[in-house]
């Protein structure tokens, strides 16, 4: 369609593609026509609009998904939109179509059809974008998209062909019918492709996902885990739902206005109780009934439900409900691997797992988090709550379930159906049913008698006198009803049911007993039927209580009936029971309680546990005779078989009640007298023996239904029931006994409870060899699968299990899995040989066991002869045998068995010698071997010799054997010998070997025959090798040859030619030749990439050459270029990965690590570039991909996640980061368990993440770990030590100290008892040290401090040992502590004269390679710390004072001779040496404080250039001779310094010996620190000082060097005076008074210049004012200003100051300077003009003065009317209209004439603006305030109904573009209604502020907005009000219509809001007299400014349509589809 439209069109195609770009460009067509347009409401164009508009929006959306497989779909999108906006711009075309007769009625009427039937297809679009996940699975949903795509191109195009043609030939444009035969078949075929797509979804959704290809879980495993199992029960549960009670016509409509309070409210759920026989299961279904056709504020409202049934004991429970709704949500959403993901991931771990403890609570975890996805709002309904199993209690645990669901999901809501319960839960919104609703009884009952067979005779009168006395009965209810008319149906006359009506009890419980006289309880059919079905645990069929009833249990044997089951049940059991499809239920439930009473008061029926008993021995015993009569024993086998399924499904087939027996018999079992739950034994009756099958098939059937009828654990117990009470039958060695025991194994294994399994499975073979014989199939298959359990320990309970057993020596499962290995290998032997495979491998498992056990020679003796038994079967060259002397070496190693490696490599070496050449692998692979073995043993010259000899048998071989192979192996054995050498610190000789070798084999490559591909690949590994060793040169020249040979052969696209390719471009990395290493690149990945798309495969060297060349443009910041490259690959490999599409993505099938890994590259690329949405959706898509393709074991979920958080935490998403981590965590706690270390990895994510940006939720993460990992009461685990440090740090920062002091002494305690195995590092130690000293300190005395740091001393030393760095720390710390207390100094100081002895003799006896640096560093920072402390000590006392100086001079001098005398470290020493000199207080050594100084000071000046140290060390000296008490000294040491450095030729006063320029030269910086050191001795030294002091320098050259750069150059008057502006300023701001004056007078001369005027004006009056103005205007940075604006601004600032007549002045020579500079031609000119004038004139703001001089201000009035009247006879001589002036020029002008009335020219100007609008650029803004003052001024000038219909068609568009909420459309009804009281047409006012409160409720019906909501409507209630009482009366909507909008404003405000509470309630307003102050109120009034452009900048300064009116919330309910979509492409609201 697209080149048939180029060829219709021709070059108007590229005219229609260019015009409509995008769909923004055709929506801002749109808006932009709409408010040009102004169309009426309604009328055909109107909809034309707004239908195109949704049109292309689905388009927009529809194409983009689509362009992954459809060509050209975003050209053929253009031609839509191109087609869309040629027919609406031909409306605007009819003028000159007049000639062709064509009218504007018919255009618009077909183009409305037109657009009809495309918004239809739109809305068929949206129905597409629902399942847009599945666009790219399937082909066949492919072909329907881009059918249905290209029949609606054919119709848009089509339609645009057509129309264009007809206006190129006198045609009329066809009619409404001729197009249904133009366009009809089209329109079909595209509907016709939709039903087509809508049939493919759901089949390909579940087909096509990587999740359902790899995962072992099916849906339909999900399905049969989720729905009962009991076939019976199904069909009853299916059968419930079909045939539930009829609603009858008109009942339960009364609850519709509970709904929907409901369902507007903010309550997430509704309690609705009623007592039994209320009608709550029809109500419930008439809920469901009217959510389906009821929407919410026009969202769509889903809805599951679930009725909780007391007949049905198994769907009873929390954990049924919740599976039926986790059901629901899985068939309505086809398709939704997220949910899949959840559902299947919870039935994992129940399944598999055998996590039961908290089954239900996971469930529950999984249907919330289901929910989170599910767009839309969802109703759950749950009918029959009190009828779950435990009561009310279990009821209100449900609430609280249901409660956590809907606030976590803020679309869920829930309605739960009950009878009444004692105590409500506060969140419970109630809803009590307290009797029947009397309509509701009377339509049940009139219906029923009516339509009675039995009553069909009775009079219409007689029967509406039952109907009446039924429903006049007190406290009827449905039941009672019902039964009463059941009894009523057994009279024969009327008079009869009179007087069974006056005798009918009314009470129910009365009722029943009456009919329970009618059964005969001592028939034996009665009383057995009702005692089964009481105990049953569901309703039995028909078929099940015939054969039932046909069993004699004394006899065991069946007995037939010959007459009608179902007869028999009615009559035994009466009214009491319905049957429905064959199935036995009870009447109501309240029956079923009625007979549960009976049985246990009295003994009509059996009592309960007796019931159970007689049930089950009646149900095993039809077992017995079924599986008798059929003759079948089936073999027993370990395995799930499936070969008995055939045989099983037909004996069910067969036997009805077989399937009930062998589900339910244990649970019958264990509710009956014959078995003691408490104690868990049993008691088997006789009968009951003699009964139970003996067949073992009951057992295997059990097996088979068992495993997937409940969960694991009750399977287990179910099991374990059954073995114990076969053993109590048949004994220890019955066959059936087997198959229990491997039952109960399958379900352990299944649950990987691999130990219990094994058990069993050890069972079974103990007990089959007893039955079956020692070497029978049965108990070696029992024997196998145990071997299986055990190979399926991981490998961490493998390590626990073998290291108990070094503990016990042997555990009791060690012994077992001995045992039977020993079993299998000796009767494999036995059986098969001791050659068999199977043989061979059970000696090496038994062998690897003992290995475990450490029993080294058990093993050994295996492995010798395994391989004994391998040499003699294979030869010694056999892999087999190689392997197993690989492993006889391994456990000779363990033993210290050298001797013996030796000797057996030597005879495997000796063979190989014997029988294969020297080249031959096998024989190289035993040389390495022995070669490896004399390493290990330290013989390396033997080793050497034997590589040596090897190399030159090798190299001979060579010289007569040319073969490739003989060559390759010489450069293996060659490689091998490098790498001995380099092992060996020889790396000299390896590179000469490597050369050598390159050397030999280079020269082939270059000739005619060439290497093989294998001598290639040896030849690349050279090269390998050379670049490890750094040999670069000579690698690029092997990789160089090998790239050139391969391209020359055209190869280059292999795998080997990419690694070449890879390799070179690392040279040239390290070599820094950027240009080659990208060619290289590029090279290899376009050849690549060109056979990547030519087979439609990516391989391996695709992705290889990718990452590379990614690489390269990302560390060359070359983003785009990344992004092409990732993208290009990533096409082919991953497709879905770059689509927007809001469903599942999933990973590919192959190379899943490379994509994910080139995705994150594209993502971190589109990141750089800024394309924030790319990066995000990227990001977004490989997480989800990775959650729904892979297992929550992989770790790759979690770097996904860490990746995306990573990213969203760039961007300040933090929000969003906490979410991703929160979810996954939840998830991986419900999976895999709170302990998996991958449940603590995320947990630990999470905590880091929230402790920097959600501090308070750290600790709740945390403790969670602490919690999860701890061990013990006190001590903690190694993984939660991280966690406990980072706990202790949040109280320390919370000041919670007993919380830190708690978690300190635990780690204190772990380090102290577990030392280094804590998992606690050095420096941590030293950390928890210091810090639960810290805490300590604040409430112990120094004795526990003391104990501690003791502690801490002997600890270290304990497990670090005496000489480590953490000991000495310690050490010191202990003395630390003693030197708190001055009586223990002379302790401390004998600790650091200790530590400083030993360090000194460490340093003396360690060598350099035994000190790694920061060991080094962090002693020599210890020795440091420990000589300053020393220090300190010593100077407190004269005797030692001497030794301080000495350590301060030494440490001072060593620093200073390291980093010089201006160095932080040098600085902080000076200070200690001049502080201890000051302590000391004698002259002597002040003296020498101040010589040090001094010399400090001159060093510095001289030799220092770094300006940030002059600096600091300035500041750091002044402050040193201020503590000194030295400042004067300092002053006149400065002042020496400063004369020094500004006289060359200056020389050394008499005080001062220093010189500083004698053979130096002094450096200008040197004077940063003069001016620091003069500011800190002055007592102004501030953190901003360096910047000033830089700042100042830098600013001065620059002002200095423009400024004379302006005047050599002459840059421009203006310029050139702002440039010397600023410099005068600047160096006035300085106090440079001198140079700043002769720069303002050499200014001023420039200035009289340029004004014309002589250099003798004075410096005074107007001229000099202006100057003035100017230069101090213009000194600003980055101004514009020109002289002409600061003369105005001058001017405003004299007028508004009041010196009017010097403004005045000033105006007057602007005036003339403007003429004499080109007039009022410039734009400039014109505004700078009407300001004057406005000035002149005192207009130019509200509070300007006026001048009292009357001549003065007739001047200035002349002056304004002059300048204005000139302005505008310019702009009239220039032929210019005011559409095409500034608009703030005419808004002035406008604002200038509306003072002074002149409502015609304001008419003519306005109106020829508005009728401009079309053609004019101006923003919608802009048009709307035009039409707005128009409307003003046709009110003003009386023209009241023009204005009316202006403000319709402004206030009707602009709230089609925007809302009715939007600030302008208010405005514009506001006004509106105002303009009607001005007209006197009231009633439409009211209705303009009824309709604003009625959509503002709508808008904001949940209150999301509540405050400005009520703000809005209180506004609108006062001008309602208003309009009410002038109107008199309500208008015609009346007086309900705002009533009810009153309650519902008050059921939206009912919380106390300040706003709302100022309103009255609207049945209270009077009609007349309006409240003082408000009479005017609503009125119209002139506006105070005609202007309108000051309104137009209150608005957003964008003056584009679209972007607005994409950020608008629009209420067009046709596109709430649509949005969902649209969102991902574009953000359009």
């Amino acid at each position: 369609m697209v080149v048939q439209c180029k060829k219709e069109l021709g070059a108007k195609v590229e005219s229609v593609l260019t015009g409509t770009p995008d769909v923004d460009t055709l929506l801002e067509f749109i808006a932009a026509e709409r408010l040009r347009s102004m169309p009426h409401k309604g009328d055909n164009w109107d909809k034309v609009l707004k239908w195109t508009e949704s049109f292309a929006r689905r388009v927009d959306v529809f194409a983009c998904s689509i362009s992954r497989f459809a060509g050209q779909s975003s050209e053929a999108a253009r031609l839509i939109w191109g087609g869309c906006q040629l027919l609406l711009q031909g409306f605007g075309d009819i003028n000159h179509l007049s000639a062709f007769q064509m009218s504007e009625e018919i255009h618009i009427v077909v183009l409305e059809k037109v657009m009809g039937i495309l918004h239809q297809m739109g809305d068929a679009l949206g129905f597409f974008l629902q399942h847009e996940s599945l666009f790219t699975t399937s082909t066949a949903i492919q072909t329907s998209l881009a059918s249905a795509y290209a029949d609606l191109i054919r119709l848009t195009v089509g339609v645009m062909i057509h129309y264009r043609k007809s206006h190129t030939r006198p045609l009329d444009f066809p009619n409404i019918n001729e197009f249904r035969a133009l366009f009809g078949p089209i329109v079909d075929s595209f509907f016709l492709h939709r039903d087509r797509f809508s049939n493919e979804v759901w089949d390909v959704s579940l087909q096509a996902s990587t999740v359902l290809r790899d995962s072992s879980i099916t849906i339909r495993a999900l399905r049969k885990w989720l729905t009962p199992q009991d076939q019976t029960l199904t069909f009853i549960l299916n059968d419930r739902l079909g045939t539930r009670t009829a609603r009858h016509e008109l009942t339960c409509e009364w609850f519709d206005t509970t709904l929907s309070n409901f369902q507007r409210s903010k309550d997430d759920i509704l309690f609705v109780s009623g007592g039994p026989g209320t009608g709550k299961s029809v109500l419930a279904g008439w809920i469901l009934e009217r959510l389906k056709r009821s929407p919410v504020r026009s969202k769509c409202q889903e809805s599951i439900s679930f009725t909780i049934d007391g007949t049905l004991r198994s769907q009873r429970s929390s954990l049924s409900v919740v599976k039926g709704l986790l059901l629901q949500l899985l068939e309505k959403n086809a398709g939704d691997l997220a949910l899949y993901k959840t559902v299947s991931a919870v039935y994992e771990r129940t399944e598999r797992q055998n996590i039961t403890d908290d089954l239900e609570l996971a469930v529950w975890n999984a249907f919330s988090s289901a929910l989170r996805n599910n767009p839309h709002k969802l109703m759950v309904v749950i009918d029959g709550l009190d009828q779950l199993e435990g009561g009310e209690a279990e009821s209100l645990t449900l609430c609280e379930r249901l409660q956590g669901v809907a606030k976590a999901n803020d679309n869920v809501k829930c309605i739960l159906i009950s009878r009444p319960i004692k105590k409500y839960p506060p969140y419970l919104r109630q809803f009590a049913i307290q009797s029947v609703n009397s309509r509701d009884i009377h339509c049940f009952v009139d219906y029923s008698v009516s339509t009675s067979q039995e009553l069909h005779g009775l009079k219409d009168a007689e029967k509406q006198t039952i109907v009446q006395r039924i429903c006049k009965a007190p406290n009827a209810t449905f039941v009672w009803a019902d039964l009463t008319l059941q009894l009523l149906r057994r009279e024969k006359t009327f008079d009869g049911v009179c007087r069974s009506l006056d005798s009918i009890p009314r009470a129910l419980p009365d009722l029943l007993r009456q009919f329970s006289t009618g059964l005969d309880f001592t028939q034996s059919d009665t009383k057995a039927i009702l005692s089964w079905l009481l105990v049953a645990e569901r309703p039995l069929t028909l078929k099940e209580l015939k054969g039932l009833i046909e069993i004699d249990v004394q006899s065991c044997s069946h007995v037939p009936r010959f007459t009608s089951i179902q007869d028999d049940v009615l009559k035994a059991c009466g009214n009491f029971v319905k049957i429905r499809d064959g199935v036995v239920h009870f009447a109501h439930y309240s029956v079923k309680e009625y007979l549960l009473g009976l049985a246990s008061s009295s003994k009509s029926l059996l009592p309960v546990a007796e019931a159970h008993k007689e049930l089950t021995t009646r149900i095993l015993a039809y077992a017995r005779v079924a599986l008798e009569e059929y003759h079948y024993e089936p073999n027993i086998d370990c395995k799930w078989d499936t070969s008995n399924n055939g045989t099983i499904n037909n004996l069910l087939r067969k036997h009805p009640l077989l399937e009930y027996t062998t589900r339910y018999w244990v649970g019958h079992f264990s509710k009956s007298a014959m078995y003691d739950k408490s104690k868990g034994k049993h008691n088997c009756s006789r009968e009951f023996r003699s009964c139970f099958p003996d067949s073992s098939l009951l057992a295997l059937i059990e097996g088979k239904l068992w495993k997937t009828q409940t969960s694991s654990r009750e399977a287990i117990w179910r099991h374990a029931l059954a073995l114990e009470v076969r053993k109590a039958i048949h004994g220890e060695t019955h066959k059936s006994i087997v198959q229990c025991q491997i039952n109960l194994a399958r379900i352990h294994s299944k649950c990987s409870s691999h130990v219990a399994a094994s058990a069993c499975y050890f069972d079974a073979w103990q007990t089959s060899r007893t039955i079956s014989g020692e070497k029978s199939s049965l108990a070696i298959s029992c024997a196998k699968s145990y071997v299986g359990c055990t190979k399926s320990y991981s490998a961490t309970t493998h390590s626990e299990v073998t290291t108990r057993t070094e503990t016990t020596k042997h555990t009791e499962v060690t012994t077992r899995t001995e045992e039977i290995y020993k079993y299998i290998w000796t009767t494999c032997k036995d059986t098969h040989g001791a050659a068999h495979e199977e043989t061979v491998k059970y000696a090496k498992y038994l062998a690897l066991l003992y290995m475990q056990l450490k029993k080294v020679e058990q093993a050994t003796s295996i492995y010798r002869e395994v391989y004994q038994v391998c040499v003699e079967k294979f030869g010694h060259l056999h892999e087999e045998t190689i392997t197993t002397s690989s492993q006889l070496i391994t456990v000779l190693k363990q033993s210290s068995r050298h001797d013996e490696c030796v000797k057996l490599t030597q005879s495997t070496l000796k063979v190989t010698e014997e029988t294969l050449q020297v080249w031959e692998q096998k024989r190289i692979t035993a040389t390495i071997s022995l070669i490896e073995i004399y390493e290990t043993q330290k013989q390396l010259q033997k080793a050497e010799e034997l590589l040596i000899s090897m190399t030159r048998g090798i190299v001979e071989a060579c010289k007569t054997h040319h073969e490739d192979h003989v060559h390759e192996a010489k450069i293996e054995i060659t490689l091998q010998y490098v790498r001995f050498l380099k092992r060996h610190k020889r790396e000299k000789e390896a590179e000469k070997i490597l050369v050598e070798l390159w050397n030999e084999f280079k020269l082939p490559l270059h000739g005619k025959d060439c290497h093989g591909d294998g001598m290639l690949a040896r030849i690349r590994i050279i090269g390998e090798e050379m670049k490890k060793m750094k040999l670069v040169t000579v690698a690029e020249s092997v990789f160089t040859s090998l790239w050139g040979f391969y391209k020359k052969v055209s190869q280059h696209t292999s795998k080997e030619a990419t690694l070449i390719a890879i390799s070179l471009s690392e040279i040239f990395q390290t070599k820094k030749e950027t240009h080659s290493e990208e060619t290289i690149l590029k090279e290899v990945f376009e050849a690549t990439v060109v056979k990547t798309t030519t087979k439609k495969t990516v391989e391996t060297t695709t992705i290889t050459t990718c990452t590379a060349l990614s690489s390269f443009y990302e560390r060359e910041s070359r983003w785009s270029e990344a992004v092409h490259v990732c993208s290009k690959v990533l096409l082919n490999l991953w497709p879905s990965i770059e689509t927007s599409g809001s469903g599942v993505c999933y990973l590919p099938s192959s190379h899943q690590d490379e994509a994910i890994e080139l995705a994150r590259r594209l993502a971190i690329c589109h990141h750089r570039e800024r394309c924030i949405d790319k990066a995000a959706n990227i990001h977004l898509h490989i997480f989800h991909a990775c959650k729904s393709s892979l297992k929550f074991q992989d770790e790759r979920i979690i770097q996904a996640a860490k990746h995306l958080v990573e990213f969203y935490e760039s961007e300040d998403m933090i929000e969003k980061s906490i979410t991703i981590y929160t979810d996954l965590w939840e998830e991986y706690r419900i999976v895999l368990g709170r302990t998996h270390s991958l449940s603590i990895k995320i947990a630990y994510h999470l905590a880091r993440f929230c402790e920097h940006h959600q501090p308070t939720s750290a600790e709740r993460f945390y403790l969670e770990i602490a919690t999860a990992c701890g061990q013990g009461k006190v001590e903690f685990g190694s993984q939660s030590i991280e966690a406990v440090l980072a706990l202790c740090k949040i109280y320390e920062r919370e000041k919670r100290f007993k919380d830190a002091q708690k978690f300190y002494h635990g780690l204190w305690l772990t380090f102290c008892n577990r030392g280094k195995d804590c998992g606690i590092n050095p420096d941590t130690v030293t950390s928890i040290y210091h810090k639960y000293l810290h805490i300590l300190e604040k409430q112990s005395d120094f004795s526990v401090i003391y104990d501690l740091t003791v502690q801490f001393k002997e600890s270290c030393a304990k497990y670090f040992g005496t000489r480590h760095q953490l000991t000495f720390q310690a050490t010191v710390e202990l003395a630390k502590i003693l030197e708190r207390h001055e009586s223990r100094h002379e302790e401390a100081i004998a600790i650091y004269e200790e530590v400083c002895e030993m360090t000194s003799e460490m340093h003396k006896h360690t060598s350099i390679t035994e000190t790694t640096t920061t060991t080094a560093t962090t002693t020599e920072t210890t020795i440091i710390e420990v000589k300053e402390r020393l220090a300190k000590l010593y100077s407190c006392h004269t005797s030692t004072a001497s030794k301080a100086e000495n350590i301060y001079y030494e440490s001072w001098d060593k620093v200073k001779r390291g980093h010089g005398h201006a160095h932080e470290e040098t600085l902080s020493r000076l200070a200690e040496l001049i502080l201890f000199f000051k302590k000391q207080n004698t002259k002597e050594c002040i003296h020498t404080a101040t010589e040090t100084l001094q010399t400090a000071i001159v060093e510095i000046v001289m030799k220092e250039k770094d300006t940030q140290k002059l600096f600091h060390s300035a500041e750091a000296i002044a402050k040193l001779y201020m503590t000194l008490g030295l400042t004067t000294t300092a002053f006149e040491l400065l002042k020496e310094i400063r004369r020094q450095l500004a006289f060359a030729d200056a020389k050394s006063n008499k005080k001062f010996k220093f010189q500083l320029r004698h053979g130096h030269t002094v450096d200008r910086r040197s004077f940063v620190f003069v001016m620091a050191f003069e500011e800190t001795l002055n007592g102004k030294s501030r953190p901003t000082l360096f910047t000033e002091i830089m700042s100042d320098l830098m600013t001065e050259t620059t002002l200095y060097e423009s400024w004379m750069r302006a005047q050599k150059y002459g840059s421009g008057f203006e310029i050139t005076l702002g440039i010397g502006a600023r410099l005068s300023l600047f160096l006035k701001t300085k106090n440079r008074e001198g140079e700043s004056n002769k720069i303002t007078d050499e200014l001023w001369e420039m200035f009289l210049a340029e004004m014309g005027m002589g250099e003798s004006t004075k410096r005074s009056g107007t001229l000099w004012e202006m100057f003035l103005v100017c230069v101090t205007e213009m000194a600003v940075e980055d101004t514009e200003l020109t002289v002409i604006d600061a003369g105005a601004t001058l001017v405003l600032s004299r007028y508004d100051a009041g010196a009017f007549e010097g403004s005045f002045e000033l105006a007057t020579w602007l005036y003339k300077y403007m003429k004499s500079h080109g007039g009022f031609s410039s734009q400039q000119n014109v505004t700078v003009g009407f300001k004057l004038s406005l000035i002149m004139a005192g207009r130019h703001s509200p509070s300007a003065k006026h001048c009292h001089d009357q001549k003065l201000a007739q001047k200035m009035m002349e002056l304004s009317k002059s300048m204005l009247k000139e302005v505008l006879k310019a702009s009239e001589q220039e032929v210019t209209s005011f559409s095409t002036m500034p608009l703030e020029v005419v808004s002035q002008i406008v604002s200038l004439l509306g003072e002074h009335r002149d409502y015609e020219n304001l008419e003519r100007i306005l109106g020829s603006l508005w009728r401009a609008r079309q053609h004019c650029s101006w923003s919608y803004k802009t048009i709307v305030q035009i039409g707005r003052r128009l409307s003003d001024v046709y009110a003003a000038h009386g023209h009241k109904e023009e204005a009316i219909d202006l403000l319709e068609d402004m206030a009707y568009n602009l709230r089609r573009v925007f809302t009715m909420r939007d600030p302008q459309t208010l405005d514009c009804y506001n006004h509106l209604s105002a303009i009607y009281t001005l007209a006197g047409q009231y009633s439409k006012s009211m209705a303009i502020h009824g309709d604003i409160i009625s959509e503002a409720l709508a808008e904001d019906y949940n209150g999301t907005y509540a405050d400005s909501t009520a703000k809005l409507i209180h506004e609108q209630l006062q001008l309602l009000k208003r309009s009410y009482q002038r109107l008199g009366k309500w208008d015609d909507r009346g007086e309900e219509f705002y009533c009810k909008m009153w309650d519902e404003s008050v059921e939206l405000f009912r919380e106390d809001r300040p706003v709302w509470s100022k309103n009255d309630n609207i049945r209270k307003w009077a009609v007349k007299g309006a409240p003082a102050g408000h009479k005017d109120l609503g009125c119209w009034h002139p506006p105070s400014e005609w202007g309108f452009h000051q309104q137009v900048k209150r608005f957003s300064s964008n003056g584009s349509i679209h972007s607005s009116y994409r950020h608008s919330i629009h209420s067009h309910h046709d596109h709430h589809d649509y949005h969902d979509h649209h969102n991902h492409h574009h953000h359009l609201a």
